[in-house]
């Protein structure tokens, strides 16, 4: 009978992890069950959390050279509020589409890391004024949040995040899209489009909530709890309800919520297949080029050996040359020997036949002019010369002699009287 009636005043366990329910709520510590009471169906009241779990396991660490490093949460979707000039409130709607756009969040890779917004953009012209470190490495990101790695550098602002100041807000520019509509529950005035990321802010306080942060210890890195009361005018035992489970935890939730939970996985999976391919590319792109180097060396090696590699005719023409060259410094009586390069032959050439030319800081230029105008003076000499000669065979030089013409036309007279005398007939 005892027995019995232990049984009967056994707790009513949680249908989540199995713990005894206290009060209807789950003690364990996580978990957050609370067993649903009848209302009143004129007004309930629900405590609602929207609970982050860090499945990526983002922690912080310093480097051997007291850097700060490693991956946090940085923005998420959803609706965000904005102050006018006037004071009035705009609600802009961060829609996954945009969010997790490829070159949207290909554009948050490689940039500054600021203490705190500054007043302008980040350039290349600013950067060392406002930069205490830089995002790196691949952009990751879940249906809600996007993430990257994060080095900071600067010992000033490394020992205020150790110190608490950890919550981080991109600065970026976008266009809007004056259409208001109503997301998940919650209107907006307007979608930003084309988001492009310029530089991601330390601060006190983000936008984007306790998600994007960074953390340092492992009660960060664990469960961050977002919980307000509300009041619903409706009966709770109206509303359509369906079940779906998450890492092996069943929730409910309703229609609408499931279905924009299933979507934004489906956006998920679809950009994040985009990326993968876009990496197989870009892996292809790299191999190609890394084919195309090796081919370029390969050419440049087979053009350096046939440097060395000179055609027989080609040869033929060169030692013509040589043979030509030898031969003017001979005639320019101008001693050679095997050392001296075309260039020293004819330099020598030109100092002998012209010894008032000034060769010092004279290029391959002048000195082949200088060498072609001795060459030509020396064919000239040469021609000179043998005209000479010849007219010196022809008409040897004989001794000079005076000529008499009175004696000469006296000799002639006597001829022509006395025929015999000079051996006529």
């Amino acid at each position: 009978m005892a027995d019995e009636e232990v049984a009967a005043e056994e707790k009513e366990k949680c249908p989540k992890c199995g713990a005894e329910l206290e009060d209807g709520a789950c003690p364990k510590d996580g978990c957050g069950y609370k067993k649903k009471k009848k209302t009143d169906s004129s007004e309930a009241t629900v405590l609602r959390g929207d609970v982050y779990e860090d499945d990526w396991n983002f922690s912080f660490r310093d480097t051997p050279e007291g850097y700060l490093m490693g991956k946090a949460v940085v923005t998420n979707i959803g609706v965000f509020t904005y102050m006018n000039s006037d004071g009035t409130v705009r609600r802009e709607l961060r829609h996954p589409d945009e969010v997790f756009n490829f070159d949207s969040m290909w554009s948050l890779v490689g940039k500054p890391i600021t203490n705190d917004h500054p007043d302008v953009m980040v350039t290349a012209e600013n950067i060392r004024d406002f930069s205490v470190g830089k995002t790196e490495g691949n952009p990751i990101f879940d249906p809600y949040h996007l993430a990257i790695g994060l080095v900071i550098d600067e010992p000033e602002t490394i020992q205020q995040v150790k110190a608490g100041k950890r919550a981080l807000s991109c600065g970026y520019s976008c266009n809007l899209d004056w259409t208001p509509g109503n997301y998940l529950g919650t209107p907006y005035d307007a979608v930003q489009r084309n988001i492009r990321y310029n530089h991601l802010s330390i601060v006190d306080k983000g936008r984007a909530g306790d998600a994007a942060k960074i953390r340092i210890d492992s009660v960060d890195s664990s469960i961050i709890h977002h919980a307000q009361e509300v009041k619903e005018d409706v009966q709770v035992a109206e509303k359509t309800m369906r079940t779906i489970s998450l890492d092996s935890v069943d929730y409910q939730a309703e229609d609408k919520v499931i279905d924009a939970y299933n979507a934004s996985i489906a956006t998920s999976k679809d950009l994040q297949a985009k990326v993968d391919s876009l990496a197989s590319e870009k892996s292809a792109v790299e191999a190609e080029r890394d084919a195309l180097k090796e081919k370029v060396v390969s050419l440049q090696k087979e053009i350096d050996g046939k440097k060395n590699t000179v055609d027989a005719s080609e040869v033929d023409k060169l030692v013509k040359a040589r043979l030509a060259l030898l031969e003017v410094a001979k005639k320019a009586d101008v001693d050679v020997n095997d050392t001296m390069s075309e260039k020293d032959i004819k330099i020598a050439v030109i100092k002998k036949m012209a010894p008032s030319a000034k060769l010092d800081g004279a290029n391959d230029s002048y000195i082949n002019t200088r060498f072609e105008i001795v060459c030509e003076d020396m064919e000239a000499q040469a021609k000179s010369d043998v005209e000479s000669n010849v007219r010196k065979i022809a008409s040897p030089e004989a001794p000079e002699k005076k000529v008499d013409a009175e004696a000469s036309r006296q000799a002639y007279i006597d001829r022509m009287l006395n025929p015999k005398k000079s051996g006529g007939k």
